[in-house]
This record gives C-alpha cells, sequence and structure tokens, in this order.
C-alpha cells in the first residue's frame, strides 16, 4: 500500500510516516510512505507545487493523508479551498483522501478547540475521515503529565506524541485496531524509539475498536492485486487487472 503524506513540520517530525507504516506492517498491512513536506508550508501552497501535483496525477498511490500548518492556520474558508484543489486532482486519479487533525500547542485548549472543529468540520462537509490527532492529544495532557507529548519547544510532537498521531491515522483513515501493537519501533534491527512507560492515554481511553473504513475497498482491492502478482488470481493464468 502506497500512502502520500502532504503537510509539514507535524508530518515529519520524527520520521513519523515510518512510525504509521512500521504499526501498520504489524497489522499486516504493508505500507511505503512517501513524504511531500516542508517546515511551515500550508495547503494553499502544496496545491500550487508541481511535485505535489505529479506525485497526484501519477504516482498510483493508494491514500493521500493532508495536513495543514498550525502555527499560521488560514482559517476554514482557505482551508477548506485548498483541501478541495488537492481532493480534486485526486479524484482523478481515483486516490482516497484523508485529513490529519492537528494538535494545538501545549496548554492552548481554546485554540485545540478550534483547530479540531474547523478540520472535523471540513471532512464532514467534504465527506473525509479525519484522523482525529488533535482530540487524541486533548485526552492525555491535563490528566497524564507524566507523558510528555511534546518537544522542548512545546509545539511540536516528542517521539511519543508522533506515535500517538500515527495511532490515529491507522485508527480513523485505514479502520485498524492499534490495541496490542508494538512499543519499540526500529529500522534494519536499530531501535529507533520505545515506549519505556505504558502507551499514552488516549491509546487506552480512545474508541479504539476497529470498524470499516473508507477505506476498505481500496485494501481489498489492494491485496487481490498482490494475490494476482503471485499467481494466485481466480483467474487462473490469465490475469486480470484490477486496477480501476
Amino acid at each position: 500500500m502506497k500512502v502520500l503524506f502532504i503537510g509539514n513540520s507535524h508530518t515529519y517530525f520524527n520520521d513519523m510516516p515510518y512510525i504509521f507504516a512500521y504499526l501498520s506492517a504489524a497489522r499486516g498491512v504493508p505500507v511505503q510512505p512517501t513524504m511531500l513536506t516542508r517546515g511551515g508550508e500550508c495547503l494553499k501552497n502544496h496545491a500550487s507545487s508541481e511535485q505535489v501535483l505529479f506525485n497526484l496525477r501519477y504516482g498510483e498511490y493508494d491514500l493521500c493523508v493532508l495536513q495543514e500548518v498550525e502555527s499560521e492556520f488560514p482559517g476554514e474558508e482557505v482551508y477548506r479551498a485548498s483541501v478541495e484543489t488537492l481532493l480534486s486532482y485526486a479524484k482523478a486519479a481515483h486516490l482516497p483522501v484523508g485529513l490529519y487533525e492537528n494538535f494545538a500547542p501545549e496548554g492552548r485548549k481554546q485554540r485545540q478547540d478550534y483547530l479540531c472543529q474547523t478540520v472535523e468540520g471540513v471532512g464532514q462537509a467534504l465527506g473525509l475521515p479525519v484522523a482525529k490527532a488533535g482530540r487524541a492529544f486533548a485526552l492525555s495532557q491535563e490528566p497524564y503529565p507524566q507523558i510528555d507529548l511534546y518537544f522542548t519547544d512545546r509545539r511540536h510532537a516528542s517521539p511519543a506524541g508522533s506515535y500517538l498521531v500515527a495511532l490515529t491515522l491507522l485508527r480513523f483513515l485505514l479502520g485498524l485496531d492499534v490495541r496490542g501493537l508494538p512499543g519499540r519501533i526500529e529500522h534494519w534491527g536499530h531501535r529507533c524509539w520505545s515506549c519505556r512507560r505504558k502507551p499514552p492515554p488516549a491509546c487506552r481511553k480512545w474508541p479504539w475498536r476497529r470498524r470499516r473504513s473508507v477505506l476498505a475497498a481500496p485494501l481489498a482491492k489492494n491485496a487481490k492485486e498482490q494475490a494476482c502478482r503471485k499467481g494466485a488470481c481466480t483467474g487462473g493464468n490469465r490475469h486480470e487487472d484490477h486496477r480501476t
């Protein structure tokens, strides 16, 4: 499964797309992540980038994740317009799109409420699934201050925070059950990061039960394509074209 991440530092901090791919593989869904990110970049600028448009049109991805800038959030009207522009290119390529809900700086409850309301409202209006990372962060901050989800600047995610973001993406965009996933992230056998304590409280408090995702059909199609390439296609020697 190929996943395209479009965003900024809230996406690339701690190599979050790799954490997402690592945990997804642990659930039996191999993911090949690609990032098109730049610090402080907004979706409006991404929508006019030739690299972004080329990848949306010809990258043959199975999922695109859109993340807006938090520090200079453009407001609901501009945010929705930017999402709609990118969505139009994605639809032309039959590419499912999901939204990554921003988390606010530490202690900014009103800011977090605004971000959640705006991103979830646009997602509902456009029929797009939303990975509710902002709400997951809010569940964990005050009741459990010993679990630090923030980097030293208190605006970006710590490794634990990026782990939590990855869980919300798995849960809300892929519909996967995230309970019991490994707390140690490795690359080529070397430890990148591990939970020394229990997982963030939001991992336990949130209703992480598996549900059917809007991406269930693309996932099933991808599994059928893999079976075809391995010679297990029900069409016998005649390998059907399962792409749409």
